[in-house]
């Protein structure tokens, strides 16, 4: 299988990196704009290390994008252009970076996720279920990320409330507030500290009693996990936008 890594020398691509290594059978072809210039000496088995994706030469099987949000139009227009499928896997994107991800989706395949770990996408059912169940309830939502994290709220706080409010029907998001709440709004609050690589806890209060849904990430092998995952998946698919619930059915 050969791989486009974008991102590949941020902590998410030398994970994807580490893992590509231990499954075998893979060949990597690094992009990474900080970095390139010696990547190839800190890595020796990438086939092929380049500044831009729009420099790859040939094709592959699939690319897995690791970078920064800013990059999605070069990215989504390469794989496009080589028809080949893709894994969006970086968050706090543009309205307008979000188009080109969908405008791309209506020719080839592609997977995009704020948050990689299947126990979230679970966690993501489970608390829109609840919530229709309690209709009521007051719901907050806390996210706590590393401090060099730059977008907040998170893309994973962001898609569960959306998730919620999909499924209630009404409601919407706010973020930071303190008092004066409107029925089924979704409050989320952001956290910046340390070296977390991401807290999620969902609270739901209904006035007479309280659910709380945590989860909490250890090791970014996790996320690693769940973009080798999609990115069997995408291969299987002839064009569509995909997320991670769609590997859990």
């Amino acid at each position: 299988m050969r791989v486009i890594l974008t991102g590949a020398s941020g902590r998410m691509g030398r994970q994807m990196l580490a893992l590509f290594q231990s499954v075998g059978d893979i060949d990597v072809i690094a992009v990474d704009k900080v970095f390139a210039a010696d990547f190839d000496k800190c890595f020796p088995d990438v086939i092929g290390v380049y500044k831009s994706i729009s420099e790859v030469k040939g094709s592959a099987d699939v690319i897995v994008d690791f970078s920064l949000h800013t990059a999605m139009k070069e990215v989504a227009e390469f794989a496009l252009e080589k028809r080949i499928p893709l894994v969006v896997a970086t968050t706090g994107h543009t309205e307008d970076e979000k188009a080109c991800v969908t405008c791309a989706s209506r020719f080839i395949p592609v997977f995009m996720s704020s948050n990689m770990s299947l126990a979230i996408a679970h966690i993501k059912e489970f608390a829109a279920k609840l919530a229709v169940v309690f209709s009521d309830a007051d719901i907050e939502i806390v996210e706590v990320h590393h401090s060099k994290k730059a977008d907040f709220p998170s893309g994973t706080a962001l898609s569960i409330a959306k998730r919620i409010v999909k499924e209630r029907g009404f409601g919407k998001l706010v973020t930071g507030q303190c008092n004066g709440r409107e029925r089924g709004d979704i409050n989320i609050h952001s956290l910046r500290m340390g070296e977390s690589l991401g807290e999620h806890k969902i609270i739901i209060d209904t006035g007479t009693e309280r659910i709380i849904i945590s989860h909490e990430t250890h090791s970014r092998a996790v996320y690693a996990s769940g973009a080798l995952k999609a990115m069997k998946f995408v291969m299987t698919k002839n064009n569509g936008l995909f997320g991670i619930e769609d590997i859990l059915q």
